[in-house]
């Protein structure tokens, strides 16, 4: 018979979480504008790397898919299929739609193996623990370029040649005087939304200290992004009204209406209001403006023609 510590160790070991799939998940979050390796004219990124070597090791294990995830797999990728019947590009619609079936295969072992390997709080986790490592690279980076004044492309993008995009106009020196933080990012407002997301996360999930929560908005904060913004009032509107419930009771369905007829009645004058405020409040002007970021991410998917 096997003694009782050579069976309470091998049961540790069998309750040992891998945390493998949580790294793999962490580089994802942090390196999606870090190129791996170059192939067929473009960068492929650490992100991608990082969801595909989590396809091959999960498969290795085959995974037992659910019938309605199975379902939603393929009806979604049929519709992606043929949108290439109907592109222009038929070359720009392949890449699209292999792209799109890559990153649905990715949700498909990534939903599949949270599920069977009760891998929520290592998932959770991990995301917060990115979102934290770019806050403070976000922060650190306008302190040295916005505070002490020292600019450097090496600051703005650190790896070099290579980082898989580059935005033109934060490689400008004169960006330094009105620098927005992109942190590991290609852009300010996606690393913004970014923090916003994992902020909306540890509220629900009350995983994160205090520092983690302080951190995750000041980081917002630097990115001076107006959608960032928007989503940061948003969540905490809706953490104040549903708490840790997403249940649509009617009292909460009220308070929402009533949230969004103030806030209809009062953008005229908030836009009137915004022009007098500092810099980066006054940038809300900015949604209203076709061809602005903030006008595509927030406004143009409500109003009825196409862009021009």
């Amino acid at each position: 018979m096997k003694s009782d510590s050579v069976a309470l160790n091998e049961v540790s070991l069998e309750n040992q979480k891998d945390f493998f799939p949580a790294l793999l998940f962490f580089l994802a979050v942090i390196g999606q504008n870090i190129g791996v390796f170059y192939l067929m004219k473009r960068w492929i990124s650490l992100f991608e790397v990082s969801m595909l070597l989590f396809i091959i090791v999960y498969l290795a294990k085959s995974p037992s898919f659910e019938k309605r995830h199975l379902g939603i797999y393929l009806l979604f990728n049929t519709f992606n299929f043929l949108n290439i019947l109907t592109a222009d590009s038929k070359t720009e619609a392949l890449i699209a739609t292999v792209s799109l079936m890559f990153y649905s295969t990715f949700t498909l072992f990534f939903v599949t193996y949270i599920i069977h390997e009760d891998y929520y709080n290592e998932i959770i986790s991990s995301f917060l623990l990115a979102c934290y490592a770019l806050a403070i690279y976000g922060i650190t980076q306008f302190i040295v370029i916005r505070v002490v004044g020292f600019y450097s492309k090496y600051i703005v993008y650190p790896f070099g040649s290579a980082t898989v995009q580059i935005q033109p106009g934060l490689t400008s020196p004169l960006a330094a005087r009105l620098w927005r933080s992109n942190s590991l990012y290609y852009e300010p407002s996606i690393y913004g939304m970014t923090l916003v997301l994992g902020l909306s996360i540890n509220e629900v999930a009350k995983m994160g200290r205090k520092l983690f929560k302080g951190i995750t908005i000041l980081g917002i904060i630097v990115s001076f992004s107006t959608t960032a913004y928007i989503m940061l009032v948003t969540v905490y509107l809706l953490t104040k009204i549903f708490g840790n419930s997403l249940a649509l009771t009617l009292k909460n369905v009220i308070i929402i209406i009533m949230i969004i007829t103030i806030i209809l009645l009062v953008i005229p004058y908030a836009i009137d209001l915004s022009e007098l405020l500092p810099y980066p409040f006054n940038r809300i002007t900015e949604l209203f403006y076709r061809g602005t970021s903030g006008y595509y991410r927030l406004l143009h998917q409500f109003t009825l023609r196409g862009m021009s």
